[in-house]
């Protein structure tokens, strides 16, 4: 009887200490839809709709609203450091900034598409969406090149890229695509 109370015990500290380790909710003070987070070594970005890009420096304490040189309604964001990174949305439109979101550039634009998801390792970055969007740079997002893939007016969703360079997209109607970062054309992948 003792070890029995033991454990439970034990099963009510365990269980007390889990319900601790929730989420909280931190208010920015904006009411756009957001779409996108990234975290680079002190610093959180945010973007999403309306031109919406957000900075926090202290863990979402206080946010920080960038202004983008060309409006538009973005789905991702991507920082290589706290100075350096990305954002598309709307028409595909890449805009790079280099001194944490002070200024922007326009690296890249697609009328009618739309971006949904960017990821790179190192220097080589995808970023994939609406109407099977897929395109690729090899220099850190200063240049991009449409990739191949399938005719079919689907939307890739997400991608992501593995340590060793391969590359994965998943999109509508259990669409998988992969290739190798060094390739320009996606396969695509069963998924029963």
């Amino acid at each position: 009887m003792f070890r029995f109370c033991h454990f439970l015990l034990f099963i009510c500290l365990l269980t007390s200490s889990s319900l601790s380790a929730q989420w909280k909710k931190i208010y920015t003070s904006y009411n756009n839809d957001l779409f996108d987070v990234h975290q680079v070594p002190g610093m959180v970005f945010c973007a999403g709709q309306g031109s919406t890009v957000l900075k926090s420096a202290d863990s979402g304490k206080s946010w920080n609203k960038l202004s983008l040189t060309i409006p538009s309604n973005l789905r991702t964001v991507y920082f290589f450091d706290s100075l350096t990174g990305m954002v598309s949305g709307e028409n595909a439109r890449i805009q790079k900034t280099y001194n944490g979101g002070k200024t922007w550039t326009q690296k890249y634009v697609r009328t009618a598409a739309y971006a949904y998801d960017m990821s790179f390792k190192g220097n080589d970055g995808i970023v994939v969406g609406k109407d099977l969007l897929a395109i690729s740079s090899h220099d850190a997002g200063e240049t991009w090149t449409v990739d191949t893939t399938p005719l079919v007016r689907k939307q890739l969703n997400s991608v992501a890229i593995s340590p060793g360079g391969f590359c994965w997209t998943v999109g509508d109607s259990g669409f998988i695509f992969k290739k190798h970062i060094s390739e320009k054309k996606w396969t695509q992948v069963n998924s029963g």
